[in-house]
């Protein structure tokens, strides 16, 4: 890719993360409750699986 291509697409990139970060300070405090429901279940998923490698492997 020519410079000009890297230079517009993060031309393009700048444009949008601004508009997405400013409707996501809008939505209700429900909608950010369930990503932080969401976050935390992954949280304890990876927690499991990392606790399941290293028991496989041998630490504990």
């Amino acid at each position: 890719m020519t410079k000009n291509h890297i230079n517009g697409i993060l031309g393009v990139l700048m444009k949008i993360i601004p508009e997405q970060t400013t409707t996501s300070l809008i939505h209700s405090s429900d909608q950010g409750l369930k990503l932080d429901v969401g976050a935390f279940c992954f949280f304890l998923l990876g927690m499991f699986l990392a606790a399941l490698i290293f028991h496989q492997i041998g630490f504990f």
